[in-house]
């Protein structure tokens, strides 16, 4: 729990790196760089490790959708500003449910669902009083 914890905390601090850098570039750019230095990192570590085919077909399409949800934070930062934009991004945890229960048959819990929708309420609320 404190990874996950730790992981919304660097992202806080992402968002606002992030807000810079679409103020000065282009998404293209962004996207480029920050993945070719995302490479350099991990090179190291990933080319030691065996994969299979059906691992690759996952990542490739993973990373499809990964680049979808970028491309749509990075519209949304330049419509509204990077705060609202990360508080509509923050409501993913509902189409964790929603799409674990269509695709992935998981069960979600009801105390899952009741965070779930806390955070939609809040992103609301904020939206609402903006």
């Amino acid at each position: 729990m404190q990874f996950a914890l730790l992981g919304a905390m660097l992202y806080g601090i992402y968002y606002h790196f992030y807000d810079w850098e679409i103020k000065r570039a282009s998404f293209f750019v962004i996207l480029f760089w920050g993945s070719l230095i995302t490479m350099l990192i991990a090179a190291p570590f990933a080319l030691k490790e065996k994969i299979d085919t059906e691992l690759i077909k996952v990542i490739a399409l993973d990373r499809i959708v990964l680049l979808g949800a970028f491309s749509c934070l990075y519209l949304s930062a330049k419509q509204v500003g990077i705060g609202t934009a990360a508080t509509f991004e923050s409501m993913y945890p509902l189409f964790v449910i929603l799409f674990g229960a269509l695709y992935f048959k998981t069960i979600p819990s009801v105390s899952f669902i009741a965070g779930a929708l806390l955070i939609f309420i809040g992103g609301a609320i904020i939206s609402y009083f903006k």
